[in-house]
């Protein structure tokens, strides 16, 4: 992967604050666009996984995954047991990108969660 020679280091995985420049770059993208998408060169820092996550914890469903994480995930899965995604993800270096916005996230099981989820759609609207 080249490098450039000005910073040092891939800028996409430049912490800042915290956070590597590439989230801050997506995460104001998504205040504008209803999908946002990364193309990163294989081998680059910015090709790892990530997944989401809220004060309600992981959400495994809303990740990236790279290629190179399946032979990690399958040998997690081929013993019979299912551990958590969050936890197989865990396994191959995953970073958590935090989201405030609970609802966003909300998991419909249940008649009681669509009233739940509404509820907090509102709450979290109200906060901003």
């Amino acid at each position: 992967m080249d490098v450039p020679r000005d910073f040092g280091e891939e800028k996409a995985a430049a912490l800042f604050r915290g956070k590597p420049l590439l989230i801050w770059a997506v995460e104001r993208l998504q205040e504008a666009c209803a999908v946002v998408a990364v193309n990163a060169p294989a081998g680059s820092a910015a090709d790892a996984a990530a997944m989401a996550r809220t004060v309600d914890g992981h959400q495994p469903l809303f990740a990236v995954r790279p290629v190179s994480s399946r032979e990690a995930v399958s040998l997690a899965l081929a013993g019979g047991e299912h551990p958590p995604l969050w936890q197989a993800l865990g396994n191959v270096g995953v970073t958590c990108v935090d989201f405030e916005q609970r609802a966003a996230f909300a998991n419909l099981n249940t008649r009681a969660d669509p009233q739940q989820a509404d509820a907090q759609i509102t709450s979290d609207r109200n906060r901003r």
